[in-house]
């Protein structure tokens, strides 16, 4: 099973993918996460001097920068997913929403995505917030934002793009669930659990009966 956390900076991907992934190994399942930009790539590491420097970088260089820190591991997630539970904090669906929001075309962006090679989520979980709320947690957090962070321009760009891959119900199978990123942690992190149970239960239904017609 694949899940996807996703949403702007100061959503808390990271915080509620750490409790989804003890949720699920608590359950005694395997769970390997990935999150992205990997600062620890190749790759990530141009990323990181981007979003930290000044210099302007083509928005398609970027696209493939950032595609390409996901696809590096494609072999691996797939790998993941065979044996448990694979949580990713972020996806392509972050790096077509982010780049498009900087004028990259949104369906060429949705085309490389599909052809990367990278394994399509089972479901995606989008933990919603303003542009404004993004900000200030980044701020209260005490962290230097980088020139994503402190765009407020670019994160409702950001936003509207991410709406517009719901509306889409990119990449199908009505993967998307919206969750409401301001409300308390364990709230958040208890309709995460029951929307991904769910699905989890559709995962294991189905290969249960996939294995009685063999």
């Amino acid at each position: 099973m694949i899940i996807c956390i996703e949403g702007v900076d100061g959503s808390g991907k990271s915080t509620q993918t750490e409790l989804l992934a003890k949720k699920f190994e608590s359950e005694g399942k395997n769970v390997k996460v990935f999150s992205y930009p990997d600062y620890e790539s190749d790759t990530g590491k141009k990323i990181k001097e981007y979003l930290h420097g000044t210099e302007p970088v083509e928005v398609k260089t970027l696209f493939k920068m950032y595609l390409d820190d996901i696809t590096k591991d494609a072999e691996k997630i797939k790998e993941a997913d065979k044996k448990g539970v694979v949580i990713l904090s972020r996806y392509y669906t972050s790096t077509i929403a982010y780049q498009c929001a900087q004028g990259y075309d949104y369906n060429e962006a949705k085309k490389k995505a599909l052809s990367s090679g990278l394994p399509a989520p089972d479901i995606i979980v989008y933990l919603g917030v303003t542009s404004q709320e993004s900000m200030y947690r980044k701020m209260k957090g005490g962290f230097v934002l980088d020139r994503h962070e402190r765009n407020v321009f670019l994160i409702e760009n950001v936003l509207k793009f991410y709406r517009k891959e719901m509306d889409d119900n990119f990449p199908g199978n009505k993967k998307w669930i919206a969750v409401n990123g301001s409300r308390s942690i364990e709230e958040i992190q208890k309709q995460i659990w029951e929307e991904v149970s769910k699905v989890a239960a559709r995962i294991e239904n189905k290969a249960a009966r996939k294995k009685l017609r063999t």
